[in-house]
């Protein structure tokens, strides 16, 4: 048994397509919005790489800067 939609087709000419109640619809898309932001907030909390000891570089005069 495969997936099924029903579609109604309105008096503008356009066909609407329903699959389940929109309260479904509603709590499929509050659970995306809050994983998104679970994902948001996990990776806003990760350390960052920061460096331990400053590296020096002598730097020649007169090197080809143009």
């Amino acid at each position: 048994m495969g997936y099924t939609a029903l579609a109604e087709v309105c008096k503008s000419g356009s066909i609407h397509i329903s699959s389940g109640t929109p309260m479904s619809r509603m709590v499929v898309l509050i659970f995306i919005l809050l994983l998104l932001g679970g994902g948001v907030y996990y990776l806003s909390t990760l350390p960052k790489v920061v460096p331990v000891k400053t590296v020096t570089v002598d730097v020649a005069p007169g090197g080809n800067a143009q």
